[in-house]
């Protein structure tokens, strides 16, 4: 698949998640509200980038969505790129939003920021690089990004990564991050189609990753059943449940374990750090 039918998969999806999980539409509710949405060309400097994006200076085209809602408080502010994090009442939305928008932006080389007034509004603005030779000339490449520290050797083979959950939206947000970062994964939301692929491939794969809580199987029965294949393989085992960390015995040898909400780059640096110390860096 092309970049650009990867650009378009990833437009008509959030289209489709935008019909029944627009932010916008739900800060309004209760009052007379205005969404805007405007799209421009805009050119940013090295001073325009901030600091967490991974964009370069050069031509860019600018989506703003804004409202008239009630603005957002600081102590949700922090937190909205989060997966599953949400203010919504339960059934109303997923809390997956914002977070499959940014590994989406973020994929792509691009930037986004919020500019919000309690009872005044949101504006959201959205920045996608414009292809030019120039700007692939610019691209960051992989290699050339830092993990753990640690920098990717030009050519270096880039690790696999297994991961398992239940949840697909969960799935989109993995999806849309590590390329970036100089990892490549295969996503599965059924625990026994990924160990069928790696009894198929035992070596394929560098590292595992998998929820806790699935309906087939626990993560810690996959983590079991992954090892038969591939016996040193290490794992990463993520959980809401605050307290199951005492209920995990040290025979299970987890290389890593983390509690939900799952921060995706939390979770890319983790598996970079596990990575370095096996030796694949």
């Amino acid at each position: 698949m092309s970049e650009n039918d990867e650009l378009r998969k990833r437009i008509a999806e959030l289209e489709a998640e935008n019909e029944r999980l627009i932010n916008a539409d739900h800060a309004c509710k209760g009052r007379e509200g205005q969404i805007t949405i405007d799209v421009s060309v805009v050119e940013l400097t090295a001073q325009d980038i901030e600091s967490e994006w991974l964009a370069q200076p050069g031509m860019f085209a600018r989506v703003t969505i804004k409202d008239n809602g009630v603005g957002i408080v600081d102590k949700v502010l922090e937190h909205i790129y989060e997966p599953f994090f949400t203010t919504r009442a339960h059934g109303e939305g997923t809390g997956m939003g914002l977070s499959i928008v940014h590994g989406i932006i973020s994929r792509y080389q691009g930037g986004i920021n919020v500019k919000t007034r309690i009872n005044e509004g949101t504006e959201f603005n959205i920045y996608l690089p414009l292809y030019s030779k120039r700007s692939e000339d610019n691209m960051i490449r992989p290699e050339s990004l830092p993990s753990s520290g640690i920098p990717l050797e030009e050519n270096q083979d880039q690790p696999n990564v297994v991961f398992i959950d239940d949840e697909e939206v969960m799935l989109e947000v993995v999806k849309a991050n590590p390329p970036i970062f100089g990892l490549r994964v295969d996503t599965f939301s059924d625990p026994l189609e990924a160990l069928w692929e790696i009894g198929r491939k035992p070596d394929k794969y560098h590292i595992l990753v998998t929820d806790q809580a699935m309906p087939q199987l626990t993560g810690l029965q996959v983590i079991n059943e992954a090892r038969k294949h591939s016996p040193d393989l290490p794992v990463v085992l993520y959980t809401g449940l605050n307290d199951f960390a005492d209920q995990i015995g040290e025979s299970q040898q987890l290389q890593g374990f983390l509690l939900k909400p799952l921060r995706v780059n939390e979770l890319i640096a983790h598996i970079r750090a596990i990575l370095s110390k096996e030796g694949r860096g």
